[in-house]
């Protein structure tokens, strides 16, 4: 339906800019016209049906986190294991 609509008006323009008398206007116009018509044209798709976000697995998982501070000989270093449940 929009696309119908976009190409009704690229005619109707289409035939406004060859009526008129100035050939730069009407290749401006013609330009402007044609350039609205593609970017439109491609917003017409999509997909109608979302993705379905399935998310993380149920289950339980381990986790190592590693903190680290300093550089050199003043350098710290922490790891930490967690466990995460998901359900």
């Amino acid at each position: 339906m929009r696309l119908a609509l976009l190409i009704a008006m690229l005619v109707l323009l289409v035939t406004i800019t060859a009526s008129a008398g100035k050939r730069r206007q009407a290749r401006l116009v013609l330009g402007f016209t044609m350039l609205v018509v593609v970017l439109g044209t491609g917003c017409l798709g999509g997909s109608k049906n979302p993705p379905s976000v399935t998310g993380t697995p149920a289950g339980s998982y381990t986790l190592t986190i590693l903190g680290t501070s300093g550089t050199g000989s003043n350098a710290l270093a922490h790891t930490v294991k967690v466990t995460l449940v998901v359900n």
